[in-house]
């Protein structure tokens, strides 16, 4: 399995991809609270330390999620600025 580790804009989250087509959230830094307001007719989110809140949805790190059971998050998603992603085969 491998999968690609994407950093989401200047948060301190990246986003994990699997090559069976699910993803996971892995937070690099503390955070204490950070909102990433939405863009008009958007979805915002807001991380804390544990877990964070995209649109009505909460979300842990470190946990897999599909993309097509959390509508908010993959609307929020396509809304960021992903970096260059970095490979790994594992």
């Amino acid at each position: 399995m491998f999968q690609v580790q994407v950093p989401i804009g200047n948060l301190p989250v990246q986003l994990v991809l699997l090559s069976d087509g699910t993803l996971v959230f892995v937070r690099v830094a503390n955070i204490s609270c950070i909102i990433d307001q939405a863009p008009e007719g958007g979805v915002g989110a807001v991380f804390y330390d544990d877990h964070f809140l995209v649109g009505n949805e909460e979300l842990w790190y470190n946990t897999i999620y599909r993309y097509k059971d959390k509508p908010d998050m993959l609307k929020w998603l396509q809304q960021q600025t992903l970096q260059e992603p970095n490979v790994v085969f594992g």
